[in-house]
């Protein structure tokens, strides 16, 4: 027997333990109740009883609640009626009529069959002595069609766009919660769509409930690309499906003051089962609490605390030996990392290179990972440009090498870092690595695009909040501000340390461009998939740069406009730019 399962209200999914209160806010004003009357918690469900042998569904609506102690030994009374009945109506009207007495700990129950067809419902409860029912709106699902589904399904006769269009128009009629899953881009709900054709097996009703939450969650994680989007999934299916509450870290998420970190590292995450979904979010919990460090002071600590987590072993001598500027070191540059992973590799690189990170002082002058240098000093790993961009004399069809071990010949991004770094316009992150699968960030990528293009960095000053003077990126910010490439946001601010989104990437390279007088051919256009993601103000930009291939899509001819941008990525849309004929 299966049951207890769904059950839906227009307010929402399973207000278990609802106040009537709240619920009274989101009926129909008929069902006011009167300031004496009890506020019953109470919830309705729809149980669907699946015989074995015949496979036939009986569906049932059970309403459960408790008034006040006081009220037991009372009558109390169920209605079910169509939602956009008028009060006073006649009670034939009703399409049922039920009765109990409230038990002695004020609960009550009432179980009746459904035979009236699918659509929206309302319950109305009543106990004697009240003045007017409390009532709840639900949706009935069609039995008849589920069982159609699952014939389809059962016979292999659905692909997954097919799937799609039913899930999208029907996946209320066939019992399923779409409020997640609508929210969800196109890529996310065909994966879901490919999940149920490929391994639902298991033909009832409550199974095919339970494995639709679980492929939404899943597949809605793999193929997030918004942080709202992990936010939202997390928080609408932890209670019954991903129970966060019982994870070693979920005090320390509770704790810190910006989620967020928790949610971006997410969206780096590979998921297929809910202990991925688990496992992540203890991962990325590591992260957000590196992310929120206040003094680089902290980071030991943390270290230490989450040594399990990082693999790694706080008392390695090399460590040790280095300890503080370790911590200074990666101080500085916890804005650039964008997972976890990263930060594991870093420490790990300079625990087994410590003399590339901290060399001999008496043998490399300037100081390599020591304090030093003031608040104009350039951080350590962000692009490079040659100031005097656009004068090297080095021939272009002699730019064949990208020199850095990370960038080999058939990287698909080898040319453009091998022509923009022979051309002084981009450095790595050392003399050997380029790390081009590396996110990059808005400073970093105005300073390319503001310097590849060849504006003047003379005279020019901004008001951002978050620009200062005495910032390296300072000039190119002003500059992109003064030409009117870069705006800010409504407080002001730029965000400079932030990764740039290939939606803003695409904008802020558009307006370079016509600041430049490069024209674009307005007349070639592109679109994606995944073109309602774009936000209103990117969209034409998008369009016309991968119209005109400056920038392109994914395989999947989606644009993924909230992703952000690589370092291979940025280097390759420049490169398009300056050699654009």
């Amino acid at each position: 027997m299966y049951g207890l399962r769904h059950f839906y209200q227009t307010a929402g999914r399973r207000i278990a333990a609802a106040a009537v209160a709240a619920a009274v806010l989101l009926s129909s004003a008929v069902f006011t109740v009167a300031a004496a009357d009890p506020d019953p918690a109470a919830k309705v469900k729809i149980v669907r009883e699946t015989d074995t042998v015949s496979g036939d569904i009986t569906q049932k609506i059970q309403v459960t609640g408790a008034f006040p102690v006081d009220f037991a030994g009372r009558k109390v009374t169920l209605t079910i009626s169509d939602p956009k009945a008028a009060e006073g109506e006649d009670l034939e009207k009703y399409l049922g009529i039920r009765e109990t007495v409230i038990e002695k700990d004020g609960s009550f129950t009432f179980l009746c069959l459904f035979h009236a067809p699918a659509g929206d419902y309302r319950a109305s409860i009543m106990a004697d002595t009240m003045e007017k029912p409390v009532s709840y709106d639900f949706f009935v699902s069609s039995i008849d069609d589920i069982m159609a589904l699952f014939e389809q399904l059962e016979a292999g006769s659905l692909d997954k766009n097919t799937l799609l269009d039913k899930l999208d128009t029907q996946h209320r009629e066939l019992g399923l919660d779409g409020t997640i899953y609508k929210s969800l881009n196109q890529l996310g709900r065909l994966s879901v769509c490919e999940a149920i054709i490929k391994d639902f097996k298991q033909f009832t009703v409550d199974a095919f409930v339970t494995f639709f939450d679980t492929a939404v969650i899943v597949n809605g994680l793999d193929t997030a690309q918004t942080e709202d989007t992990v936010k939202n999934i997390l928080a609408y299916y932890d209670k019954e499906y991903i129970k966060l509450s019982g994870e070693p870290l979920y005090s320390d998420y509770n704790a810190l003051d910006n989620k967020n970190n928790v949610y971006s590292g997410m969206l780096n995450e590979t998921y297929g089962t809910l202990p991925d979904v688990r496992t992540a979010f203890n991962k990325n919990v590591v992260f957000g609490s590196f992310k929120s460090i206040h003094s680089s002071s902290q980071i030991g600590g943390l270290i230490e605390k989450y040594k399990d987590y990082l693999a790694f072993d706080p008392s390695n001598s090399v460590y040790l030996k280095y300890k503080q500027k370790i911590e200074n070191y990666l101080g500085k540059m916890m804005s650039q990392f964008r997972s976890l992973d990263q930060i594991i590799e870093k420490l790990n690189d300079i625990i087994a290179n410590p003399t590339k990170y901290f060399p001999d002082p008496t043998n490399v002058g300037g100081g390599g990972g020591g304090g030093g240098g003031g608040s104009s000093s350039k951080p350590s790993g962000t692009v490079e440009l040659n100031p005097d961009i656009g004068q090297t004399e080095i021939p272009d069809d002699l730019i064949t090498s990208s020199g850095f071990q990370d960038v080999p010949d058939d990287y698909w991004g080898k040319e453009a870092i091998a022509y923009l770094s022979g051309k002084g316009i981009v450095s790595g992150r050392d003399k050997e690595r380029f790390c081009p699968e590396e996110t990059i960030t808005r400073a970093e990528f105005t300073k390319i695009m503001m310097g590849a293009l060849k504006f003047s960095l003379e005279g020019v000053s901004c008001s951002f909040e978050d620009v200062k003077e005495e910032d390296w990126h300072y000039r190119y910010v002003a500059a992109g501000a003064e030409n009117g490439i870069i705006k800010g946001t409504d407080e002001n601010k730029f965000y400079p340390d932030d990764s740039i989104t290939r939606q803003d990437a695409a904008l802020l390279l558009k307006r370079a461009l016509e600041q430049k007088g490069i024209q674009i051919d307005k007349e070639k256009t592109a679109t994606f998939t995944d073109e309602g993601e774009i936000s209103d103000y990117a969209r034409e930009a998008v369009g016309l740069l991968a119209g005109n291939h400056l920038i392109k899509g994914f395989d999947d001819n989606t644009f993924r406009p909230f992703a952000s941008l690589t370092r291979a990525e940025a280097a390759q849309l420049i490169y398009n730019a300056v050699t654009a004929e």
